[in-house]
Parts: C-alpha cells; sequence; structure tokens
C-alpha cells in the first residue's frame, strides 16, 4: 500500500511539474518525480530540497568552470527554477526548509 502511495503521489507530482514550461535555460519542460513519503520527515525533506536544487543546477547549467557572470546568471536561473519547483509541490514544510537553505557560492 506505502509503493502505490508513492507512486501515485509521484505521478501526480510529475504531471503537476512537468507542466510548467518555465522561462529559464531556453524555456525547455521538466520533468522531476517528488515522492510523498519523503515529505514527512526530516531526512526526507532534506533530501528532497538537495534533489531539487541539484535538478535545478544541472538544468540551468551551474558549473564552476564559467565565467563570473555567466556562473552568477545560471544560479539566478537555479534559484528561480528551484523556487518555482518548490511552490508547484506545494508542501508547508518543504516550503520551509527550501526557504531557510543558504547555498554556498563558489567563487
Amino acid at each position: 500500500m506505502t509503493k502505490l502511495t508513492k507512486i501515485a503521489f509521484g505521478a501526480v507530482a510529475l504531471a503537476a511539474i512537468a507542466a510548467v514550461t518555465p522561462a529559464h535555460a531556453g524555456g525547455s519542460d521538466y520533468k522531476l518525480t517528488i515522492h510523498k513519503a519523503d515529505l514527512a520527515h526530516d531526512a526526507g525533506l532534506r533530501r528532497t530540497v538537495r534533489l531539487i536544487e541539484k535538478y535545478a543546477d544541472s538544468h540551468c547549467g551551474v558549473t564552476i568552470k564559467q565565467s563570473l557572470a555567466l556562473q552568477d546568471a545560471s544560479r539566478a536561473c537555479a534559484d528561480a527554477l528551484a523556487d518555482e519547483i518548490v511552490a508547484k509541490i506545494d508542501n508547508p514544510q518543504l516550503t520551509r526548509r527550501h526557504a531557510g537553505r543558504v547555498r554556498i557560492v563558489r567563487r
């Protein structure tokens, strides 16, 4: 039963997130699967925030091999995309965890 709940929620979250066409990174669609069970406990929330951030970084092309100006633009894209994904998931605990997150920028 738990596995079915995860899969069903994952499909719902995937559909909600995949429907968004961001202006970030060329306006391409994106897909990300989040499991409901991960939103029910602290470790899962931390893992989900990291997953969203890694996905946004990858989608926006964040890398330390860029010029500083390009790094700033990519980071702004990734931050906006992560904010958008968290808003689409609409989970108060995830929103608080994401809002309280401090990201380190390498220079």
